[in-house]
């Protein structure tokens, strides 16, 4: 997931008020680094900053060189990286090693990235980083171009490999970025839960939709933070909606006139997470339900239900976490967790003290 779909909306604040503003980009990373490439930190004249680009540990240096390249115009690429003995003095505490780059963010840039985001289109920008400069593409189709390089951009991203996420080239001095569209949460059920998990999820980025056809629960008085309010039963909106791999649908109205034709809705389109409440009773007459109505099994394991992962949550609150959590598991590229869940945190530390690691 990137993270400009967050972020943009402030820097857009800073534009608006005419104050010119740096770009910094993880762009390479070694080891443990605490951040992806392609996380970004937005930092105006002003020193506003939004963003991040490590745990906070060289944000400080990045943010003096943002001030130096708003001053000159010409872009920074920095290094950081240290040993495991001197982590915890200065630079990055895990060890890991990370290429920032910095240059100006120009306006022009930043209307057509927040354009396509706001649409949810997906898209590529390949930037030339001794030059700053940068083109937008979509489909190998070229949509802006904010300045000449020494190389020919379009037709260098006709030989990038077709990835998603980021790929950087020293030979070319270029990182590439495939951006999606931000993740996309349809709640169907304006309860106690969805309150809270409207909540979190906007904490994290998410755009918002919530379907209820029962305006007492779903109003703007109980959502304030959701995009997106619609008083339309699931079968009457949810089919012009866009239910792509980057939408997840929770189903918590807990009534079969809601959640049936909103499961119903959601495994006719590629739905990246749906999760529905209810009790182990409850889920197994809605399979049966599903299956009498001809959904195979595959169809039917594409569904969460009890919805969220099992932490023992009791209160909306807990439940609307474990909701999420579930959600984020499942849209992440890794496959485990942060930690092996076979050795305790206080294993893995005697483990590293055992190595000469000082803990």
């Amino acid at each position: 997931m990137s993270d400009l779909a967050q972020l943009l909306p402030t820097v857009d604040e800073w534009l608006v008020a005419r104050r010119r503003v740096a770009v910094a980009t993880v762009v390479r990373t070694w080891q443990s680094a605490p951040r992806r490439p392609g996380a970004h930190l937005f930092v105006s004249e002003a020193l506003d900053v939004v963003g991040s680009v490590s745990a906070g540990c060289v944000e400080n240096a990045v943010i003096e060189a943002a001030q130096q390249v708003l001053r000159t115009g010409r872009p920074q690429h920095l290094h950081f990286g240290v040993s495991d003995g001197d982590a915890f003095a200065v630079g990055l505490a895990c060890g890991g090693k990370i290429d920032v780059h910095v240059s100006c963010w120009l306006p022009r840039l930043h209307h057509q990235v927040l354009t396509l985001i706001a649409a949810r289109r997906a898209f590529e920008m390949l930037t030339h980083l001794r030059t700053g400069h940068s083109i937008i593409l979509q489909g190998r189709h070229i949509l802006h171009r904010d300045g000449d390089s020494p190389i020919d951009l379009l037709k260098l991203a006709t030989t990038l490999p077709d990835v998603s996420g980021a790929h950087y080239s020293a030979e070319q001095d270029t990182f590439y970025q495939h951006v999606l569209p931000p993740p996309h949460l349809v709640i169907v059920g304006g309860n106690h839960i969805a309150v809270a998990l409207s909540i979190m999820a906007g904490v994290l980025g998410w755009c918002i939709t919530l379907i209820d056809p029962r305006t007492t629960f779903a109003n703007r008085e109980r959502f304030p933070g959701v995009q997106h309010i619609i008083n339309q039963y699931p079968q009457d909106t949810l089919p012009s909606l866009q239910l792509d791999a980057q939408t997840a649908i929770a189903v918590l109205s807990h009534d079969p006139k809601l959640d049936n034709p909103a499961l119903v809705c959601a495994l006719a389109n590629p739905t990246g997470y749906i999760g529905v409440l209810g009790g182990k009773r409850t889920q197994a007459i809605r399979r049966a339900h599903l299956r009498d109505a001809g959904y195979t099994t595959a169809d039917l394991n594409r569904i969460h239900g009890p919805i969220g992962l099992s932490i023992g949550a009791i209160t909306p609150e807990q439940i609307a976490l474990s909701i999420l959590a579930e959600i984020t598991l499942t849209f992440s590229e890794t496959t485990t967790g942060p930690l092996n869940r076979a050795e305790s945190p206080l294993t893995i530390a005697n483990k590293l003290q055992h190595k000469g690691h000082t803990i």
